[in-house]
C-alpha cells in the first residue's frame, strides 16, 4: 500500500512539473499588450492605452527572463516602461509565479498570477510597491 502511494505521489509531482514545463513553453516569445489596468491598493482600477510588448524566453523547468518594452498614456504623456527580470513559474496548477526585475531596480513582485487563456492569449497580474499590474497578452 506504501508503495502505491508513492507511486501516486511521483505521478502528481511529475505533472505539476511538467504543466509548469507547459505553460513556460507556451509562454516563450514576444507578446503584444491588448490591455494594461493598474489597481491601486484602495482597489481603484485605471486602464491605460499602451503600445509595446512583453516577452518571455523559456529557460527551461518553468524558469523564463521576463521583459516589458512598453509605454502607457496617462492621459497627458506616455510613461515609459522597460524593465528585464527573472520568473519562475510556481504552484500545483502552474497558476502562480515569483518575478523579480534586475533591471533597471532590482525589486520583487507580489500576489502574482497567471492564466495561459489559449495558446495566442495571456493574462498575467502582479503587484509591486502596493501598485497591481494585469496585463491582457496576445501572441506575436
Amino acid at each position: 500500500m506504501k508503495q502505491f502511494g508513492f507511486i501516486l505521489l511521483i505521478v502528481f509531482v511529475a505533472f505539476g512539473c511538467n504543466k509548469k514545463v507547459k505553460h513556460a513553453r507556451q509562454m516563450n516569445g514576444t507578446w503584444s499588450i491588448h490591455s494594461y489596468t493598474q489597481i491601486t491598493g484602495a482597489g481603484f482600477e485605471t486602464e491605460y492605452m499602451t503600445q509595446g510588448t512583453v516577452s518571455f524566453e523559456d529557460l527551461g523547468d518553468g524558469n523564463l527572463t521576463y521583459s516589458e518594452d512598453f509605454s502607457y498614456n496617462d492621459g497627458t504623456n506616455w510613461i515609459p516602461m522597460n524593465r528585464i527580470g527573472n520568473m519562475t513559474i510556481a504552484g500545483e496548477q502552474a497558476k502562480s509565479f515569483e518575478l523579480t526585475f534586475t533591471s533597471p531596480i532590482n525589486t520583487s513582485t507580489l500576489y502574482n498570477s497567471i492564466h495561459v487563456v489559449s495558446k495566442d492569449d495571456l493574462k498575467i497580474e502582479f503587484q509591486e510597491n502596493g501598485v497591481g499590474h494585469l496585463f491582457v497578452l496576445k501572441k506575436d
